[in-house]
């Protein structure tokens, strides 16, 4: 009889409140014995970070970085490392280049502004993907930009990925773009009719940010 208590109506809500509160004491017992560290440059009533409990970053410290001590601004919507070690954050105010020691905010007159997705392709060639201005590819100190003027069906890039023979796809809001090997524009469809021969499978990011499986 007991048993049956469990799956009554109101037996279900209890249920789901117990396990609501085991699962709160639970993220409480953590966040306790989790090691709180300032962040750099703050005060005893600065913002405190929790350091991962499980002990696997001992020897690290989370340092939280804004506009207050040298990040250029206090949102960052991609960060990418390179092979180098240096890390590219995108930003809505631009694209921002950290070192180790120093941030260095981009020229934004380029059009690389409102930076919404990075990607580092098998050339090491860094690409942006930006809100409203298409897509600017960096690379030895040169740029290349794709645009509507290029052939983008939208400015408004989400994501960028790459598949094994080189070919770099460009989500939109308004659909997807194929850079080829040759740094050629291609819309997909172009694309798709290119390979229909040859039935493979190709992998590509959609405009909703999901990962796909195209066959041709």
């Amino acid at each position: 009889m007991k048993m049956k208590k469990w799956f009554h109506p109101n037996g279900k809500r209890f249920l789901s409140r117990l396990l609501g509160g085991v699962l709160a004491g639970v993220l409480l017992t953590v966040s306790l014995c989790a090691e709180p560290v300032l962040a750099e440059g703050s005060s005893s009533a600065g913002v405190k970070i929790t350091v991962d409990y499980t002990g696997r970053s001992e020897g690290f410290a989370a340092i939280l970085y804004d506009n207050t001590n040298g990040l250029p601004t206090s949102e960052a919507n991609a960060i990418l490392e390179t092979n180098a070690g240096l890390l590219w954050i995108g930003s809505y105010s631009g694209l921002i280049q950290y070192d180790g020691n120093t941030f260095t905010r981009m020229d934004s007159t380029t059009g690389i502004a409102s930076v919404v997705s990075l990607f580092m392709d098998s050339q090491d060639r860094l690409w942006v993907g930006t809100n409203d201005n298409g897509v600017a590819v960096l690379s030895n100190g040169s740029e290349i930009h794709f645009n509507k003027a290029e052939g983008l069906k939208s400015s408004s890039v989400r994501a960028i990925t790459e598949d094994s023979e080189g070919n770099v796809y460009i989500a939109t809001t308004h659909g997807i773009a194929v850079v080829d090997s040759s740094m050629a524009l291609r819309s997909l469809a172009m694309m798709r009719r290119m390979w229909r021969s040859s039935a493979t499978s190709r992998c590509c990011m959609t405009s909703v940010r999901s990962a796909c499986r195209l066959r041709f």
